[in-house]
């Protein structure tokens, strides 16, 4: 018998549909770092740190 492969289908697209807005979302931020003339790296860099922080002891779920 073969395994339905549709749930993890879909959970993949959902999170290719979430990375593109969030993507799209620090894409505006960083517009407006531009226009406001602020330091676009620190806010790379507390991004950075916000995701390492899901991951502490620096490896992921698949590692």
């Amino acid at each position: 018998m073969e395994e339905d492969k549709t749930p993890e289908a879909l959970n993949r697209l959902a999170r290719e549909q979430m990375k593109k807005k969030i993507l799209n979302d620090i894409m505006v931020d960083l517009t407006v770092c531009d226009v406001e003339g602020w330091d676009k790296r620190e806010y790379i860099r507390e991004l950075h740190e916000l995701i390492d922080s899901l991951a502490p002891d620096g490896r992921t779920a698949n590692a």
